[in-house]
């Protein structure tokens, strides 16, 4: 599910000029993520209960968590279109 090491996502953010830290300490819900990034609430709840990302005690994730969420779920859904159209 998550084809994108969290390390690496941000090894490419650096590489592309963005500094990693400045969206760590940001924090948005991970119902306005869902939204705002147009993912499937079932792949947050994935992702928090299994541990790949944490949450703040108000239910918040950091803004550099959910853009990798996003491009983890982006390329599974990739994946995913284009196995379907091999099979």
């Amino acid at each position: 599910m998550f084809q994108v090491d969290r390390q690496v996502f941000i090894s490419a953010l650096i590489e592309i000029g963005h500094d990693p830290l400045q969206y760590e300490d940001l924090t948005i819900s991970t119902v306005e993520a869902a939204q705002f990034f147009n993912i499937d609430m079932d792949f947050f709840e994935y992702a928090l209960e299994d541990g790949f990302i944490g949450q703040t005690s108000n239910g918040e994730v950091s803004l550099l968590d959910a853009a990798w969420i996003h491009y983890c779920f982006k390329c599974d859904a990739e994946i995913s279109q284009k196995l379907s159209v091999l099979s």
